[in-house]
């Protein structure tokens, strides 16, 4: 109770000091041991279940009949089986336009409040749009009249904030419930807030449910669960509230920890932050200037950076998450440890683990890029593992990584009074900082179509052989974005290639922006990059094979064609800015032509035809592309 009630949530750290003199199995209480081992976590959230929840913990709550806190196995496979739908990778990626549409409010928020560099509570303006995308995708809602977000978020975060008296002391939320309203707010703050906000999406989505009458497809999480009937088990009104608390809950405290923690992360790590802004800087934007990030491919910084802040601040749970020792009893190593026992481990413990992480208390996001990753994928517990695993998972990374790309891209951000000791972090369950991420916002002004970069204006003329002369004599129509998007390119392949200033002199002087904008005149904006930095790239991987380190060095060439080999793969290495930058943009690029490319198809071999699916980038052959590089490994 000293560290969780009077401290207010500092027992997983203490428990990991314990474990580093004492061994990796403590007893904490009669009936409570509590367990530091990677691989007992495994067995303890394994596929089995044989661990059922503990009653004593899950069923304080106050929210005992949630997907989250049901103890029964079978009632729980039911839930979740009838849940499971809405919380697919598809189905995190179509509700994308509603993840787009509140990320477009978010940025009009920002800039109409600071148009000039000004004070922002960033944690409490993200929480408005995690209530607001979350109440929208579990209700169905469009309108969200009458549903006040901010205070929706601020007494989730005071309700969880009375969860660990709630755990020592069960009898008090009981008793408080059947209080007068005033004084089961003042005990139990922020519950009677979730509760009233709830009912009334829960009457909104019945609303629009009667006024489109029987629903032959459920379009939201709600309509699901009040289905009359789902695989036999009937849900009553009770357990419907209380999923409802949870899944807002849910979807709403550890995203926006997450995303306020990254936040705080990348701006106290200069390096992180220049990384991070040069991979944002070649990922294609909506008209309303957000970075498409549909996948962790299409940003693979970003969603280690994200990866690496649930590592060190795993916002669904650091702590206990107890589960009862099956009748038979179970041995950790030589020691038996009886059924009937309430056993813990920590997901904390797991993800500072010296032997899976090195410098685990290090923000280090490149542990998750590279050849090594790999290995760390398996130990990466933040969502959980097993059939009690968080259900939210990808549309919580699609959401976070979604945010962080659309704030950094548009803003810059200073912190204020926020630093180690503010962001120092309590077990209330979920995790929570100990004041929120405050920072000065300044807008990014968009590039205009003026710069200072020289641009050839008139191209000399050239004699050119005669394959070139039937689509190069003609006169020359050049893309209308050139004078925009040419710069960009360049400025942003110098930063993530780090040229000197002579190097990226003479990437100036050929000027691919040029040659690009002639191959391409009627590409939009994003196609348009796409191909210049496609030809920037091929330049930077070419030359050390013609006048480089690699001419004649076939020990050279081969790892670098096995490289882009498994780029193109299904199962792509992926590879750092830091590590190989030149292999770095390859993939950011092909995920682009990937995405491009609505099916492979075999090229044509005549030259016109050639040029214009490659200018549309539009049909890329894979198989082929991948045919021609292994061949070239075969003759190495």
């Amino acid at each position: 109770m000293y560290y969780d009630v009077y401290l207010g949530g500092l027992m997983p750290r203490h428990l990991a000091k314990l474990s580093q003199k004492y061994g990796p199995i403590i007893r904490i209480a009669p009936d409570r041991v509590h367990v530091n081992d990677p691989e007992f976590y495994k067995r303890l959230f394994g596929p089995r279940e044989d661990f059922i929840k503990a009653k004593y913990y899950y069923g304080n709550l106050g929210i005992a009949e949630s997907i989250v806190t049901i103890q029964d196995v079978k009632a729980h496979r039911i839930l979740r089986n009838s849940l499971n739908p809405f919380f697919t990778p598809q189905a995190a990626l179509d509700q994308r336009p509603l993840i787009l549409d509140e990320i477009k409010k978010l940025l009009i928020t920002l800039r109409k409040r600071n148009r000039d560099t000004s004070l922002t509570d960033l944690q409490r303006i993200l929480g408005q749009l995690f209530v607001n995308l979350t109440c929208r995708t579990l209700f169905g809602l469009h309108d969200m009249s009458k549903i006040d977000s901010l205070t929706i978020f601020d007494g989730i975060s005071g309700w969880f904030a009375s969860f660990n008296i709630a755990l020592a002391l069960p009898l008090i939320p009981k008793i408080a419930l059947k209080l007068p309203d005033w004084l089961t707010a003042r005990i139990v703050p922020g519950y009677l807030c979730i509760l009233q906000n709830v009912r009334v999406c829960i009457e909104k989505c019945n609303a629009r449910t009667k006024g489109s009458g029987t629903l032959t497809q459920y379009d939201n999480v709600f309509d699901m669960l009040q289905a009359s009937e789902i695989g036999g088990h009937q849900f009553n009104e009770t357990q419907l509230l209380h999923e409802a608390i949870e899944l807002l809950a849910g979807g709403v405290l550890p995203t926006n920890t997450t995303a306020s923690y990254a936040i705080y992360f990348i701006l106290t790590n200069p390096q992180v932050l220049a990384t991070l802004k040069m991979e944002l800087a070649g990922i294609q934007k909506t008209a309303d200037g957000i970075p498409i990030c549909e996948s962790s491919k299409d940003a693979p910084y970003l969603t280690a950076v994200v990866k690496e802040t649930l590592r060190l601040r795993p916002a669904a749970g650091p702590g206990f998450l107890p589960r009862v020792v099956p009748s038979k009893g179970v041995f950790i190593g030589d020691t038996f440890i009886p059924g009937g026992t309430n056993i813990s481990t920590s997901i904390f413990s797991v993800n500072t683990n010296p032997a899976l992480f090195k410098d685990p208390l290090t923000f280090n996001p490149d542990r998750w890029l590279g050849r090594q990753s790999k290995d760390l994928e398996d130990w990466f517990v933040s969502f959980s593992k097993g059939p009690r695993m968080c259900l939210g998972k990808h549309i919580a990374m699609l959401s976070i990584t979604s945010v962080l790309a659309a704030v950094f891209s548009n803003f810059e951000l200073t912190l204020h009074e926020t630093d180690e000791e503010s962001m120092d972090w309590r077990d209330q369950t979920l995790l929570i900082n100990r004041s929120h991420v405050m920072a000065f916002v300044k807008p990014i002004n968009l590039p205009s179509s003026d710069t200072n970069i020289p641009r050839l204006k008139d191209p000399d003329s050239v004699i050119l052989p005669d394959l070139f002369v039937s689509w190069a004599s003609t006169p020359i129509q050049l893309n209308a974005n050139y004078a925009v998007v040419a710069p960009e390119a360049e400025t942003w392949f110098q930063e993530v290639c780090k040229h000197d200033e002579k190097t990226h002199q003479k990437y100036l002087k050929a000027d691919f922006g040029y040659f690009a904008g002639t191959w391409a005149p009627d590409a939009e904006a994003p196609e348009y990059r796409t191909t210049i930095d496609y030809c920037n790239w091929i330049w930077a991987f070419d030359d050390p094979f013609d006048e480089g380190s690699m001419k004649g060095r076939p020990d050279l060439i081969k790892p670098e064609i096995e490289n882009v080999l498994s780029v193109m793969s299904d199962n792509p290495q992926i590879f750092s800015p830091e590590e190989h930058p030149v292999m770095y943009t390859f993939q950011l690029i092909w995920q682009r032509i990937l995405k491009a490319s609505s099916s492979p198809q075999p090229l044509d071999n005549e030259d016109g035809q050639y040029l214009l699916q490659f200018r549309n980038l539009q049909k890329v052959q894979v198989n082929k592309v991948k045919m021609i590089m292994q061949s070239i490994l075969i003759y190495i």
